[in-house]
């Protein structure tokens, strides 16, 4: 499903606000605003760029998820679930931040180590991220028996991640928008699910975009 909307610096602001509140581990602790609003810092998306605390707060949703996930666990639940998008997505971020050094020193090891765990987790960009390292030895050695079968759990599995993936679309004259890739909130099940759909806008922003006619 895809949505996309046209929004305001000040509304992008004001989401991002949000989820900062939401993401403090003194109060709601919610692990997918700390997800989006380690996301917000790492690109400057409606707040003060911080690639540093980008990490903090990315580290802390997939502890915190993490924890979550172990509850569910050992209340009886078999295959856990409660936060498990969320934790893949905290996990595959990292990766990200080890791999282009975003608030941390580039490691192509840790990377590659953060991008096979969110793969065996199921999410299926991990799984394309973790095919490209095994066939350029990137934080490891070349594999490319391993290339072929992420490759084959990708193409199996479709282009589906656990949740949504976001990035900043910064134009020459430096307005800012979200644009979710895949808006598939899976088994969300916190209790801001509702402002989080309202919030969390998807956008795409053209301003040098040739018109249709």
């Amino acid at each position: 499903m895809y949505i996309l909307t046209q929004v305001t610096l000040a509304e992008l602001e004001k989401s991002t606000e949000m989820f900062r509140q939401l993401a403090d581990p003194n109060g709601a602790n919610n692990a997918l605003s700390q997800v989006l609003y380690g996301l917000a810092l790492r690109h400057g998306w409606g707040c003060p760029k911080s690639e540093e605390q980008a990490v903090t707060y990315l580290s802390a949703a997939a502890s915190n998820s993490a924890s979550i996930e172990s509850q569910a666990l050992q209340a009886g639940m078999k295959k856990g679930g409660a936060a498990k998008g969320e934790l893949v997505l905290a996990i595959f971020e990292l990766g990200n931040c080890f791999r282009n050094g975003w608030g941390v020193k580039k490691d192509p090891a840790a990377a590659r180590q953060y991008f096979e765990t969110a793969a065996n987790l199921g999410d299926t960009d991990a799984m394309n991220e973790v095919a490209w390292c095994y066939l350029e030895g990137f934080g490891g050695k070349k594999d490319k028996r391993g290339y072929k079968l992420e490759n084959f759990c990708y193409a199996s599995l479709g282009h589906h991640g656990l949740v949504s993936r976001a990035s900043i679309l910064c134009d020459s004259h430096h307005s800012c928008a979200w644009s979710s890739w895949e808006l598939l909130f899976v088994q969300l099940t916190n209790p801001v699910a509702s402002m989080f759909s309202s919030q969390l806008l998807n956008i795409i922003d053209w301003p040098n975009r040739k018109e249709a006619n």
